[in-house]
């Protein structure tokens, strides 16, 4: 058994975590495998974070994550075939921790410090062990089809579609407490939220009145390029009147400090890095055991600080 996991532990270190990227082909090569071996990491390897582990059997998780799909053409797919993988597993999410993202996802995953610091669905199990991974069926063995998958939501009930919308249901029908969405204002298009968005038609959708109390947006804008949206923008109004019409309390941050910490962490060099909110500091003098310097020098060095703190907590 330790053989075993020690091998598959092995195979997932290699494995990049991301969903919903499709490749040319078909199903992952090796997926019972890396499904298999993600499970066992989540359970013995992962460092625990904000979420208890399951006590799950990945052999039977595997063996319900496939039995939706396998031996099934991959259009057409019963979004119910989910419920016996995604239902059963019983993860309580913490309250005030659970964060949603749209076209931030890389960033998302950095703020959320592997689930450390907040908890995005990748770092559940069911969003873990199928995360950037690519699947379909066909009728004739082995089952699955690892020559050609149709793209992702190219046909009605997708099969890989159905499982992130059943994924997305879950997740958002246990978030509790103040939630967190995590948007980008710096998309070409300039639509940060759209209302045929996943977030939007899924996620928002069940969230539960009364029992999540607070959606705060969180604007994501890249250093140094233009902001095509702002927290008064017409897609952040449309998501505010949304967010309220379910009795739910909204605000809207705009690379607020723990965002802006880490995009400088990347980029420190960039203006919007060098710029600060000291303005009200005095100066400061040397003599008596008083450090001195500028103003510049003494934010610098708070910054710094900050940054120090943030890649800490991002290596615990």
């Amino acid at each position: 058994m330790l053989k075993s996991v020690l091998m598959l532990t092995s195979l997932f270190t290699i494995i990049v975590d991301h969903h919903a990227v499709r490749s040319q082909g078909g199903a992952t090569q090796q997926i019972e495998a890396i499904v298999k071996g993600r499970c066992f990491a989540y359970r013995f390897v992962r460092p625990p974070g904000l979420l208890p582990i399951p006590d799950v059997d990945c052999d039977e998780l595997w063996a319900n994550f496939s039995s939706a799909w396998t031996y099934r053409e991959s259009c057409g797919q019963n979004r119910s075939s989910y419920e016996n993988l995604i239902h059963p597993l019983n993860q309580p999410l913490p309250p005030n921790k659970s964060l949603f993202w749209e076209e931030t996802k890389d960033f998302t995953h950095r703020l959320a410090n592997d689930g450390k610091r907040y908890v995005p669905i990748e770092s559940t199990l069911i969003g873990y062990v199928a995360d950037d991974l690519t699947w379909c069926g066909q009728t004739s063995a082995p089952g699955i089809n690892f020559t050609y998958c149709p793209p992702y939501h190219s046909c009605s009930n997708e099969v890989m579609f159905d499982f992130w919308v059943a994924a997305s249901k879950w997740f958002a029908s246990h978030a509790q407490g103040e939630v967190r969405v995590v948007l980008n204002g710096s998309l070409p298009a300039g639509v940060a939220y759209g209302r045929n968005s996943v977030f939007a038609s899924v996620e928002l959708a069940n969230l539960r009145s009364g029992i999540v109390t607070k959606l705060t947006a969180l604007l994501v804008h890249d250093l140094d390029k233009p902001k095509m949206e702002t927290c008064g923008s017409q897609s952040l109004l449309d998501l505010k009147a949304d967010v309220l019409a379910k009795n739910i309390a909204f605000d809207c941050l705009e690379n607020p400090p723990e965002v802006k910490y880490l995009l400088c962490a990347d980029l420190p060099e960039s203006p919007e890095c060098k710029q600060n909110d000291c303005g009200n500091l005095p100066p400061y003098n040397r003599g008596s055991g008083v450090v001195t310097g500028s103003k510049e020098g003494l934010c610098s060095i708070l910054l710094y600080l900050a940054l120090t703190s943030v890649v800490i907590s991002m290596g615990r």
